[in-house]
């Protein structure tokens, strides 16, 4: 049995997200980490990728909401801290990733930061002015938003995902 423990930090910029049309609207999610985990690898020497580990299980609902809901595999928690509204079409959850997990002998452990970043666009069909503020956003693009349920996140890059 082998045993390493060494600090992980995930990539830079967004590691997940989910593109998808909706009537009128095309939208698009990142989500980003910040930060570093405790990993503790107990196998051979050809330890599995922590970030396939983070991102197992991705699915993001509520978009519609001033606090969309991520969830992911068994051990990791997001918690919302803070809103931003970027003009015209970007609203920015930010907030706490806790991850206590431990699967096919890899265990994660600490609290990272995260960004989810959802941006809603008219998809070409429709000429209507752009929002200026989070609560036109909501107006503009709520009904939208509040039908598609929620998107299952893949790696990113990502390409034309499902929604759920």
């Amino acid at each position: 049995m082998y045993l390493q423990t060494y600090g992980y930090q995930p990539p830079r910029g967004p590691v997940a997200g989910a593109k998808t049309g909706l009537g009128k609207v095309s939208v698009s999610v990142q989500l980003s980490f910040d930060g570093e985990l405790v990993a503790v690898w107990h196998g051979g020497h050809d330890r599995p990728d922590p970030l396939e580990s983070l991102l197992k299980g991705l699915f993001v609902s509520g978009l519609d909401t001033s606090a969309p809901v991520v969830r992911a595999g068994t051990g990791t928690r997001f918690r919302q801290t803070g809103l931003d509204f970027r003009p015209p079409d970007t609203k920015v959850s930010i907030g706490r990733c806790e991850v206590d997990s431990s699967a096919h002998g890899l265990e994660l452990k600490g609290v990272l930061g995260y960004r989810l970043e959802v941006t809603v666009t008219w998809n070409g069909r429709v000429q209507r002015e752009n929002p200026v503020s989070a609560d036109q956003w909501a107006a503009f693009f709520g009904d939208s938003l509040a039908s598609l349920g929620g998107l299952v996140m893949g790696r990113y890059p990502v390409a034309e995902l499902m929604t759920r």
